[in-house]
C-alpha cells in the first residue's frame, strides 16, 4: 500500500510539471494572483513531500522512496527560493537556471516512477 502511496505521489508531481513551469517561466508581470498560483504550488509539493516521507519512515538513503522523496523536496525548494527573490518579469541567467534545475528534477522522476511501478508490478499477484 505504501508503495501505491508513493506512486500516486509522483503522478501527481509529474501532473503538476507544466504548472510549474508556467509560474518559474519569465511572464513579464508581477502578477499577484500568479505569485499566489506560485505559493500553493509551493505548499502542495510541501505536502507531497512530507507525505512521501512518511509512506517509508525507515527506506534507507539511496533507496527508491527517498530518491522519490529528494525529488518531491527539489520541486518545492525551486519554487520557494523563486518565491522568496520574486517571480522573474524578463528572462535572466538565473530564471533560466531554475527553470532547467525544474526540467531536470521532472528528467529524473519520471523514469524512477517508472521503476516504482515495475516494483508494484513485480510483488503484485498475478490474478
Amino acid at each position: 500500500m505504501d508503495l501505491l502511496g508513493l506512486l500516486a505521489i509522483a503522478d501527481h508531481v509529474i501532473a503538476l510539471q507544466a504548472q510549474s513551469e508556467a509560474v518559474l517561466c519569465p511572464c513579464g508581470s508581477s502578477d499577484e494572483a500568479l505569485t499566489r498560483k506560485a505559493e500553493g504550488l509551493a505548499e502542495e509539493y510541501y505536502a507531497l513531500w512530507s507525505r512521501s516521507l512518511s509512506f517509508a519512515p525507515h527506506a534507507g538513503p539511496g533507496s527508491l522512496e527517498r530518491m522519490l522523496s529528494a525529488l518531491v523536496e527539489r520541486h518545492y525548494q525551486l519554487l520557494q527560493v523563486t518565491l522568496r527573490l520574486g517571480l522573474p518579469a524578463s528572462q535572466t541567467a538565473r530564471s533560466d537556471q531554475r527553470l532547467a534545475e525544474l526540467r531536470s528534477a521532472a528528467a529524473e522522476l519520471r523514469p524512477l516512477r517508472d521503476e516504482l511501478n515495475l516494483w508494484i508490478l513485480a510483488r503484485t499477484p498475478a490474478g
